[in-house]
């Protein structure tokens, strides 16, 4: 900011400057990423002139702030850039495709920099999606300099499928990896290959699950894209029934598709007339669903093992689309999850649970006895 208010000062086009966007008609323009990420400053956290906003207001930082946000899970990122083009993505907007990765020393110094300011995080998440493209000879120094000087557990907020390696993954988890999200978006491949531009088969997203669920890795997640204007039923019973194929256990993750602007889906959108008012996705949450009948499985298969022939027989079309089925269905979500508001499917129940919903839970368990067993066995075996 400093540069670019000395280019103001003397009547200069701070357009020139690096790492700033500037408006130009109706895109944003990226100009000129920094390649040389070792030669950037750490984050500064303060606790001193430091500010957050927290519950619409503005307040310093405190002590508390620190414990909750960077020393309980220090958030950073090893690389930048993303060498997939998905339509729906910022860093396809931003042209953003090319990995600028940093040195594993300048890596773990700043691990060792908020361990001096602040104590030992107690695991460090690396936002990146690209942790497994990186190539073996660097995961080899990282992991071995990891060990010898933090030596503290650490996650990734996502891989991409056919990056996964079980080489790579296994030495990975050796150096303290674990806990790792995978990015499908989509078990349809219309939906992944067309509209997403995103190159995995099913057959590359299955053999990754399945190194996952082989490694016993502590904590696992799938993350899927709903509310797309562009899916149509068929390819939505697809995705249903592709996360029943995945070996679990694990989590998932449901967004909501934002049309970010500057994004291919939103100039999409702009043109076919979806979007009237380009300004309203910018306050859109991708963590509220829609409410509607597809929305409520993906939120039966987050919060229940959902057999594979359940989630065939509701993905019906004779069924579905029966008015009665739907009225009975609905009521029974919305009384078993307690998670429907008026802006539509939350996360997060809004009722308290009764004994009538704790007898339920145990009868789901119950059936998913044999599961148990099957797993006791192969695991003496």
């Amino acid at each position: 900011m400093e540069e670019y208010a000395d280019y103001l000062a003397r009547g200069e086009n701070p357009k020139k400057l690096q790492g700033f966007w500037f408006k130009k008609g109706e895109r944003t323009m990226a100009r000129f990423y920094h390649s040389d990420l070792d030669s950037l400053p750490f984050p500064y956290y303060g606790p001193e002139d430091v500010f957050l906003i927290d519950n619409k207001k503005i307040r310093q930082v405190d002590q508390n702030d620190i414990i909750k946000y960077l020393v309980h899970t220090y958030p950073t990122m090893i690389a930048r850039g993303c060498p997939m083009k998905c339509t729906f993505c910022s860093n396809n907007a931003e042209d953003n495709r090319r990995l600028r990765i940093r040195s594993v020393d300048n890596v773990i110094s700043e691990i060792e920099h908020i361990k001096n300011q602040f104590g030992m995080p107690h695991q460090v998440m690396f936002r990146d999606d690209t942790v497994m493209s990186l190539r073996m000879e660097y995961l080899q120094e990282f992991v071995s300099e990891w060990k010898k000087r933090v030596n503290i557990p650490f996650t990734s907020s996502g891989v991409i499928p056919n990056a996964v390696n079980e080489e790579k993954f296994k030495l990975l988890l050796s150096g303290g990896f674990q806990f790792v999200k995978m990015g499908i978006q989509s078990g349809s491949p219309y939906v992944r290959n067309v509209i997403y531009k995103r190159p995995e088969t099913d057959k590359q997203i299955l053999k990754a699950a399945d190194i996952f669920n082989r490694s016993k890795i502590s904590k696992l997640g799938y993350m899927f894209i709903t509310d797309n204007p562009w899916e149509k039923d068929k390819d939505i019973v697809t995705s249903l029934r592709f996360i029943s194929k995945l070996p679990r256990p694990f989590t998932l993750s449901i967004y909501s598709l934002n049309l970010y602007p500057g994004t291919e889906l939103f100039y999409r959108g702009v043109r076919e007339g979806s979007i009237k008012d380009p300004y309203e996705w910018y306050n859109k949450s991708t963590m509220t669903l829609k409410e509607t009948y597809f929305n409520m499985l993906y939120m039966m298969q987050r919060n229940l093992e959902v057999p594979y022939w359940l989630i065939w027989l509701l993905t019906i079309r004779s069924i579905y689309k029966n008015r009665i089925y739907q009225y009975v269905f609905k009521k029974f979500y919305s009384w078993y999850f307690r998670n429907l508001t008026e802006f539509g499917i939350d996360r997060r129940p809004h009722k308290k649970e009764t004994k009538l919903h704790k007898i339920l839970n145990l009868f789901f368990k119950i059936l998913n006895l044999r599961k148990v067993r099957n797993k006791l066995i192969r695991l003496f075996q």
